[in-house]
């Protein structure tokens, strides 16, 4: 996979996995281990198909509903 190319993702959320798949064919490109505390996501990658090492990214929300 040529990650820097560009893919449109789906992201499962489990009870404390993230699976992130392609839209296209359903394939699995990465699995990490998330949780939530207030306004951060936090992943952790655990497996997958993007040159990335198994660190952790943290997102930042916000809950406009």
């Amino acid at each position: 996979m040529n990650i820097p190319d560009s893919y449109e993702p789906i992201i499962h959320f489990k009870k404390d996995t993230a699976i992130l798949t392609l839209a296209a064919d359903g394939s699995t490109i990465e699995t990490m281990m998330y949780s939530v505390s207030k306004d951060r996501l936090r992943l952790t990658k655990v497996s997958g198909l993007s040159p990335c090492n198994e660190e952790t990214g943290i997102i930042l929300y916000s809950d406009q509903g």
